[in-house]
């Protein structure tokens, strides 16, 4: 099934949004799509370079449209091109051009933001400890002036389901099946 509600899970860096995209799918029983971006830079080393954002950009919207095909009625998305976008920003001082069109075009139907309220853990591929206010602050700007509907999230893992649930419910009863 392709006509699924798309919803991206954002936030900085440790902010728990595998761990939430995952609860999700398991609450929802569908297809989650993994975050490109990790597993590219687990194989290719740590070290992101601007030539890479857009490769990573198109990475993930490919296999969000992969895994879209597996979803039963909603796919839940560890990330997307407007993060990706944002890292480049974080890092290069100005966003990669290709990736702000992408992030431009790619929307989702929801966005949950992890709050900015967990410990930063260091996993061996993190590495922009403290990154995650920054971000939290950029993705509100930019969903704000995109006019993206997302809703943020905090508290347990349980919490955050049960309030991403509140409005992630009433969007696929009002959707046609």
């Amino acid at each position: 099934m392709s006509d699924v509600l798309r919803v991206s899970v954002v936030g900085g860096e440790s902010t728990g949004k595998s761990t939430l995209v995952a609860a999700l799918a398991e609450h929802y029983d569908t297809a989650f799509v993994p975050e490109f971006a990790r597993d590219y830079l687990t194989v290719q080393g740590s070290t992101y370079t601007a030539e890479q954002a857009p490769v990573l950009a198109h990475g993930q919207m490919r296999r969000e449209d992969e895994y879209a095909q597996l979803a039963d009625r909603v796919l839940f998305c560890d990330t997307d091109a407007m993060t990706t976008m944002l890292w480049s920003e974080y890092y290069f001082g100005r966003a990669v051009p290709e990736v702000v069109e992408l992030a431009g075009r790619h929307r989702h139907d929801l966005y949950v933001l992890c709050a900015d309220e967990l410990d930063w853990e260091d996993d061996g591929l993190r590495r922009s400890a403290g990154s995650a206010a920054w971000f939290d602050a950029r993705l509100r700007e930019v969903m704000d002036t995109s006019h993206r509907r997302y809703i943020v999230v905090n508290g347990s893992v349980p919490q955050r389901v049960e309030q991403a649930t509140a409005v992630i419910n009433p969007i696929l009863q009002s959707k046609p099946v």
